[in-house]
């Protein structure tokens, strides 16, 4: 968990540097940064996850630094967390000073991101003995080993910090931190709030604090505390930029897309990192179906010098997903073709490819391409529940119901608990085949396992706007009032 929030990045000298730099990668030029300076840019890259542009900075620094040790020590540790450990070793051996600090918290991460746990607490212990089992050496260690969530060896460490320190600095906000981060990334959000809550009651006015206080409520599905939370941080400075997209998230989570929206643009309008804004309002504009604003923002994150694959490819995918909408089925298929190129191997590209087919009414080529998605999806489980979702929501749309039921069911199978809704969008499909007993065999699992939802049919034709459908929803809900028959009957049918 990071409480650097506001950081350096905000400062008006790394805002100039970032702006020469990518400037200098607009233009194809070259450019003179200070080491640190190189270094600042990359772990801006690396917070926002541009895996690949934060590389490219560091290339550019070897080449005007190539003796510095935290540059040396930066690309060591980025081909270690690739896997590449010989390489890693290389960049290792080339500082001058084996015996500095950081040097050997390297070695430690290297050990500890090939599994050698033993090795990696024995340089541990190596530190905290040179040190002298210092305060904040022992802070670092936790960390460290926290950073690599290894609790065994976390644990081990603060047990020596709390023995050694615990009456003493019980309340030094050092301490805090790290404790109220130990718990959070060992999922014991409750006591990770205990020290939240401390640290707010010292520094009421640090945002950085209420996030984390917001980021414990949400893990435990305390949504309007958390919220409430962020409303805090607003209060203390309402154009942080990290605040912003949170609470943006908050609006579009809650279904309020058009307060989502106002937040993203201020989000934009704040932050140096436009890529991540446009990735939102991209998303937030899709569902309002602002198609044309959807692009727009797509063709911005295409076009930048500083956007991952990962981020280019899922935006030509929703361009593509956008053009469906708009029946350019055409340049849909150009874009979604593009996305497939940057990764082959993502299933939710597929899904969108069917629904592209299904525009036309190739029913075949759909499947062919759903299909596809199935068969990645079987090395990718943890993506099954939703994509699947996706493609049932595309059949769904396009009137396939005979598809749509099919990956409902599917859902059903294996994710029903997890993802109730389905059974509403299977009742709706068996009830446009005009298979009545089905019909009411789902919608009496609406009522049993979403009875919010089922309350609003027939109200909320955001829910499934369709007059004759609201209309069969009016007959059950009066048979069921005049007692001529009871939906729970329809629980178990043959």
């Amino acid at each position: 968990m990071n409480f650097d929030t506001s950081s350096r990045f905000d400062s008006k000298h790394f805002k100039e540097i970032l702006k020469k730099y990518e400037d200098s990668i607009k233009n194809n030029s070259s450019v003179y940064l200070d080491a640190d300076e190189f270094i600042d840019i990359a772990d801006f890259y690396n917070g926002q996850n541009y895996m690949e542009a934060a590389e490219q900075v560091i290339e550019k620094a070897y080449q005007q630094h190539p003796n510095d040790s935290e540059i040396l020590i930066f690309i060591s540790r980025t081909y270690a967390i690739k896997g590449e450990f010989d390489k890693a070793y290389e960049y290792l051996h080339r500082i001058a000073d084996q015996s500095d600090r950081e040097v050997m918290l390297l070695n430690l991460d290297l050990f500890a991101y090939q599994n050698k746990w033993k090795e990696a607490n024995e340089v541990a212990q190596e530190i905290a003995e040179r040190e002298e089992y210092a305060f904040e050496t022992l802070i670092d260690l936790v960390d460290v080993f926290t950073d690599q969530h290894k609790q065994e060896y976390a644990k081990l460490w603060l047990d020596e910090l709390k023995n050694r320190y615990g009456d003493v600095c019980r309340d030094d906000v050092w301490l805090l931190e790290t404790l109220s981060n130990y718990y959070f990334v060992f999922d014991e959000p409750e006591k990770s709030l205990v020290f939240f809550k401390k640290l707010i009651d010292k520094h009421p006015y640090s945002i950085e604090y209420w996030i984390g206080q917001a980021q414990c409520y949400t893990r435990l599905n305390q949504i309007p505390l958390a919220e409430e939370s962020i409303d805090y941080a607003l209060a203390i400075d309402d154009e942080s930029p990290f605040v912003l997209e949170l609470k943006g998230g908050c609006r579009m989570d809650s279904g309020d897309l058009d307060a989502a929206y106002n937040y993203f643009k201020k989000f934009e309008q704040f932050t140096i990192n436009k890529v991540n804004a446009w990735n939102m309002l991209k998303l937030v504009t899709l569902q309002m179906d602002r198609f044309d604003e959807t692009i727009e923002y797509c063709k911005r994150i295409v076009e930048s010098p500083i956007a991952s694959k990962e981020f280019k490819a899922v935006s030509y995918s929703d361009t593509a997903l956008a053009l469906a909408y708009k029946n350019k089925i055409k340049e849909g298929m150009s874009c979604i073709k593009e996305a497939i190129k940057l990764l082959p191997e993502e299933p939710d590209f597929y899904a969108v490819k069917g629904f592209l087919y299904l525009k036309l009414n190739d029913e075949l080529n759909a499947e062919k391409s759903f299909n596809k998605a199935e068969v990645l999806l079987k090395k990718q489980k943890d993506k099954e529940m939703s994509c699947l979702s996706l493609i049932g929501s595309y059949c769904f749309d396009s009137q396939y119901y005979d598809g749509a039921i099919y990956y409902f069911q599917k859902i059903e199978k294996e994710y029903g608990d997890e993802n109730p809704t389905c059974y509403l969008f299977l009742s709706y499909c068996w009830y446009q085949k005009q298979d009545l007993t089905k019909a009411l065999h789902y919608l009496a699992l609406v009522q049993k396992t979403t009875p919010d939802i089922y309350k609003q049919l027939g109200e909320n034709n955001e829910l499934i706007d369709d007059p004759f459908f609201k209309e069969f929803i009016e007959k059950v809900n009066k048979g069921i009032t005049e007692r001529k028959f009871m939906l729970s009957d329809y629980l178990n049918i043959d």
